[in-house]
């Protein structure tokens, strides 16, 4: 049975719970974002993204509920689609044609059906977007200036399509909580993902268990729990694959929010990007 590449694409889908309409200088060129002010951090879509893959499968069940805290891939019935121990980044979901894993490392799954898609990434991961500052409730640029990511996460006046992928790291959903339990919103995330598919996110430590120390501060928005290197993504996703089926399709779609933008002081000078792997999903399809 051949066995084909994974096609990796990105999407810049809307979680169900968004807003409808235009958001702030969509309609001068800005990606899909929610920023309802001409100041501070709001959610945005990058333009370029990429990730680390360890580990893509099909389960049964989910591999990670309370009360446990580490991975029961066994236990779950997960089938491997990819799985490098090392991990392969990537690059630019986006460019042209998406991007490819190796293939020593793919194999197609038996056939059957499966209700969960499991992927396993690192807590690092590039992006890179451009954004312009208008005013608030309206489409009018506060300066006119369009703001482009540098490499660093910082930002500079430039023209959409020059902007550069920056790292950013994800140590918590919830950093303004400490991350002292399992299974509390710091190092764990639920929600409805994208087209109904409910999304499970899992802060994983070296040790592949969820981290339960760390500190936050509320009033400053930031913290950490301790030694993140991995998330945990579970999608509620059904999935049949047949016994004439060639090989996968898997997209991983990072939505509005995947990428976040530090709009300043109010005068319309952007001072940096940021992001929140949180807002990642995964969608998969056999031919």
């Amino acid at each position: 049975m051949k066995k084909s590449l994974l096609n990796l694409l990105i999407g810049t889908c809307v979680a169900l719970s968004a807003s409808s309409g235009k958001a702030a200088g969509e309609s001068i060129g800005n990606p899909s974002n929610d920023c309802n002010t001409a100041s501070g951090n709001c959610a945005t879509t990058p333009t370029k993204f990429s990730a680390k893959v360890y580990r893509i499968a099909l389960c049964d069940n989910s591999p990670m509920e309370s009360p446990s805290t580490s991975i029961q891939w066994s236990q779950a019935g997960c089938q491997d689609i990819y799985n490098n121990p090392s991990g392969e980044t990537t690059g630019d979901i986006l460019s042209g044609s998406g991007a490819g894993l190796s293939s020593q490392y793919i194999s197609l799954p038996p056939a059957k059906a499966y209700s969960k898609v499991v992927a396993l990434v690192s807590n690092v991961f590039s992006a890179a977007s451009h954004h312009t500052v208008v005013a608030a409730g309206t489409s009018t640029p506060v300066n006119g200036n369009k703001y482009i990511s540098t490499a660093t996460g910082g930002a500079t006046a430039g023209s959409a399509g020059s902007e550069q992928l920056y790292n950013f790291t994800v140590n918590s959903f919830a950093p303004q909580i400490n991350c002292n339990s399992a299974y509390s919103s710091p190092n764990s995330k639920s929600d409805t993902g994208v087209a109904g598919n409910g999304f499970n996110g899992r802060l994983l430590n070296t040790s592949f268990e969820m981290p339960i120390t760390g500190s936050g501060n509320i009033n400053t928005g930031s913290g950490s729990c301790d030694n993140a290197a991995y998330i945990l993504v579970i999608v509620d996703k059904s999935i049949a694959v047949s016994s004439s089926a060639l090989g996968i399709d898997i997209k991983i779609r990072a939505t509005k929010g995947a990428a976040i933008v530090n709009q300043g002081t109010g005068d319309g000078v952007v001072t940096g990007f940021g992001g929140a792997g949180a807002s990642l999903t995964y969608d998969v399809s056999t031919f």
